[in-house]
């Protein structure tokens, strides 16, 4: 019953303030671009086809210099 994810991001673990929302399930892949140079945080989510969200991912973070 997936439906697709959101990929929250920010530069703060607890900062995680935009928001990617994809509607393809399929998708194994996606590219996030022009992150300014920064330590960049990132979690994730699915949602099934009635837009019920899961808990987030652990965070993961990626220095982008």
């Amino acid at each position: 019953d997936l439906a697709g994810y959101r990929i929250y991001y920010g530069r703060g673990a607890n900062a995680m303030d935009q928001v990617v929302k994809i509607s393809n399930p399929g998708l194994s892949r996606y590219v996030i671009e022009n992150l300014s140079s920064a330590r960049w945080y990132f979690s994730m989510t699915s949602l099934n086809s009635s837009g019920i969200e899961s808990a987030r991912s652990p965070t993961a973070s990626k220095l982008i210099t």
